[in-house]
């Protein structure tokens, strides 16, 4: 009986999670698909010129080294952060299964996870210039480019 009520609280806070993680993506996408169905969509490009000196290319070099060790480090938290959702996840279904309930498709969700690799990439940017570098940032249509008002360019 203790086991049953340890594992409870997990699973309602996995259902309520599940909730409100499906309730933001969502809006979310409601929200994106109106921006897409509206206009055009922008990217942000950046081009890189390397220091003039030898010391500050090989600045940048390092700079590159720590933003793979960045993107190694957030990868390895989207797995385990990927392992101990599935984790929970069968934990609820064991414990709707034990308290002899039938799982609905939202009792035991999954929670999402992701890399943030632009913390890694806004990391580099800075980084690069530190170093004597040059970042240029320009706005890219990616979608919907036949969408721009005359005078606003391409």
């Amino acid at each position: 009986m203790r086991n049953i009520l340890r594992h409870r609280p997990n699973c309602f806070t996995s259902r309520m999670r599940l909730r409100i993680h499906l309730k933001r993506h969502l809006l979310s996408a409601f929200f994106l698909l109106g921006l897409v169905s509206c206009g055009p969509v922008y990217e942000t490009k950046h081009s890189f010129t390397p220091p003039r000196s030898a010391e500050g290319r090989s600045c940048t070099f390092q700079c590159q080294t720590v933003k793979l060790q960045c993107q190694q480090i957030e990868e390895m938290q989207q797995r385990q952060c990927e392992d101990h959702a599935r984790w929970q996840q069968r934990r609820c279904q064991e414990d709707l299964a034990d308290r002899g309930k039938k799982e609905r498709w939202y009792d035991c969700g999954l929670e999402s996870c992701t890399a943030n690799t632009e913390r890694c990439e806004e990391s580099y940017r800075a980084c690069y210039q530190s170093c004597g570098g040059q970042v240029e940032s320009r706005e890219v249509c990616t979608y919907n480019c036949d969408k721009i008002p005359a005078g606003q360019g391409r």
